[in-house]
């Protein structure tokens, strides 16, 4: 049975729409991990170790530090890490998501600062190491250890892995015979958590989700005279770069404001009567293409039933309209047309009640202070 030493508190979750980044652009993002003690003298200096030493027949023959090793895994092929200089949390305002209270910490990498995946056959895991060098005997410390995430060149719209992070407290690999002391490698686990055996904590710091929309068709009826037909455009081809081409010198504001095109269908979920009554899919929906469908005509919402659908779509910037029509003796006359909900990225605005309800639709406040507190932290 182990106790937890130090433990990672903050962590950037980084959230990509793929196929979006301009083709000639390589992507870069930014993450920190934060670590901290869970009590003062967690983490130690060789001078402190030294003064620890003194009443050994052989005094000052200290040689190791406390060492922080950040293991960074499942780096895809044509991606890289480097490591930034690590910044105490005593450098950062208060009023920063980056600042944390508590001691200085002060550590510096060493080893390798960055590491590339060049080939498939790589493993796609990155290990950097920091020394302790000095600390704040009065207080559990912190420290803030930055990164750099970046590929050779644009990214495409295949399914990529999470990168996750494991942090361990000395080195992973096994200390030279002659350090004084020796220190065994010992993975690190959740705040106010204990350790068991060989178990870890692991977080996932950067992930990559597909280009979605979600819309909420709130009223779908096909009941008795009543129908509905909806219609979605797909609108990532806009005029923003064409305008910002236009203006001498080019507006790079506007240019790089556009939106990149793409394509995809879209899965509609009709619900109705507490249940799923149906689902189809749409055909493919082209950047700058509209596609409408009458309801009741094609079968996909069965006669008789009224709910709502659900749409997700495969392609950013999508946009619902529906009209609901009474038919008049074999003329039909639109009684009623409303646009559809635009809900935000589950990922990052959760629906559920227990992630806050920010989700819910567009018009919801958007706590963004509390978001990006959340995405710090790990928490998706």
């Amino acid at each position: 049975m182990a106790t937890a030493k130090c433990v990672t508190s903050k962590t950037a979750y980084v959230l990509l729409c793929l196929g979006v980044i301009h083709n000639s652009q390589q992507y870069e993002r930014y993450f920190t991990i934060n670590v901290d003690e869970n009590f003062t003298y967690a983490l130690t200096s060789t001078a402190y170790e030294i003064s620890l030493d003194s009443g050994s027949t052989s005094p000052g023959t200290v040689t190791t530090p406390t060492m922080i090793t950040v293991v960074l895994s499942n780096i895809p092929t044509n991606f890289g890490i480097s490591a930034g200089d690590p910044i105490p949390c005593s450098s950062v305002t208060s009023t920063s998501l980056l600042y944390c209270s508590g001691g200085t910490l002060a550590v510096s990498l060493s080893g390798s600062d960055h590491y590339w995946n060049s080939s498939p056959g790589n493993s796609g895991t990155a290990t950097f190491e920091y020394a302790t060098e000095d600390v704040d005997n009065d207080f559990p410390e912190n420290v803030n250890l930055p990164y750099k995430f970046y590929s050779a060149g644009p990214i495409g719209t295949s399914a990529l892995p999470c990168v996750y992070v494991t942090v361990y407290k000395n080195p992973e690999d096994p200390p030279d015979s002659t350090d004084i002391p020796r220190f065994k490698s010992v993975p690190e686990n959740g705040p106010g958590s204990a350790a068991t055996g060989a178990q870890a904590l692991t977080m996932n710091v950067i992930c990559f989700n597909n280009c979605e929309t979600n819309l909420l068709f709130p009223l779908i009826l096909n009941v008795g005279l009543w129908d509905t037909d909806i219609a979605i455009s797909n609108t990532t081809m806009d005029p923003l770069a064409l305008i910002g081409n236009a203006v001498s010198p080019p507006d790079q504001l506007l240019i790089n404001g556009s939106a990149t095109p793409q394509s995809g269908v879209c899965w509609l979920y009709f619900f109705s009567g507490q249940r799923l009554a149906s689902q189809w899919v749409s055909p493919n929906i082209t950047a700058g293409e509209t596609w409408a469908t009458d309801l009741g005509a094609t079968g996909n919402v069965p006669a008789g039933l009224t709910g709502y659908i659900w749409a997700k779509c495969f392609f950013s910037q999508a946009y619902g309209y529906a009209a609901i029509e009474f038919n008049f003796g074999g003329s039909s006359a639109m009684m009623a047309d409303y646009l559809a909900i635009n809900i935000p990225s589950p990922e990052l605005l959760p629906r559920d009640e227990n992630g806050n309800g920010a989700g819910e639709n567009t018009l919801t406040p958007i706590p963004l202070q509390d978001r990006l507190a959340d995405w710090l932290a790990g928490f998706k």
